[in-house]
């Protein structure tokens, strides 16, 4: 597989050597593909590209440009909304059972149609903060749906964040959780479920107070995720 990342990373930089010269990246990001294996492992496990290193380099570019449209380098978590720096839709909240950090997403603290692309940079923000630095290491998205209802699922928003996991972050979630999904929900969620590709079926699981300790334990749950002894 080595030798897989070295003809992925000189293929990259074949390919698109007229966008690395005309600046067309961020340079720290192209710093980033020459010395990061776990990216461009990432990147050839992606289902995506399956192994296939002109593919890769595509799914690279992107990634890259990605990235710049959301100045992810140089974004500060005060450079985002006021809004979703008050309501944090999104934030760090403990481990799983395997030390992975968990992503809390607030789905009830979301609107349709309301701050979608500042919520997409948002989304975009926090993933990096592990990333960039650690592709190599998985996280947990804990979407919780507690009090969510139809109007505060955003299938722009949604389709965003599949995207995140599929190609702009590839191999950063090892696990996503649906907390607590009512029945109304389900029939939009089937069609956001009809985005993911077969690894993020894969590591997507529905649960409630009842089974959420098989993945995380108590003391690393917010209260209203604990079930009550009886």
């Amino acid at each position: 597989m080595a030798d897989k990342i070295k003809e992925l990373r000189a293929c990259f930089l074949e390919k698109y050597s007229g966008s690395i010269i005309d600046d067309t990246y961020d340079d720290r990001d192209v710093k980033w593909v020459k010395k990061s294996d776990a990216l461009l492992q990432n990147v050839l496990d992606a289902h995506k590209c399956k192994g296939d290193v002109k593919k890769g380099a595509d799914m690279l570019n992107e990634i890259l440009m990605f990235r710049i449209k959301y100045n992810l380098n140089d974004l500060k978590e005060e450079e985002l909304h006021p809004e979703l720096i008050q309501k944090k839709p999104m934030t760090w909240m403990g481990v799983d059972k395997e030390g992975r950090k968990i992503m809390h997403i607030r789905v009830s603290s979301s609107k349709k149609g309301h701050l979608i692309e500042e919520s997409k940079k948002g989304f975009a923000f926090h993933m990096n903060e592990v990333y960039f630095e650690h592709p190599e290491q998985k996280i947990v998205l804990l979407f919780d749906f507690t009090d969510a209802g139809v109007s505060n699922m955003d299938l722009d928003l949604s389709k965003h964040i599949v995207a995140c996991g599929n190609t702009y972050f590839p191999g950063v979630a090892g696990l996503s959780l649906n907390f607590k999904m009512s029945l109304p929900l389900e029939a939009v969620y089937k069609v956001i479920a009809s985005w993911f590709d077969p690894n993020q079926a894969k590591i997507t699981r529905m649960v409630t107070k009842s089974n959420i300790q098989e993945y995380i334990n108590k003391d690393q749950l917010l209260p209203h995720m604990i079930k009550e002894a009886k």
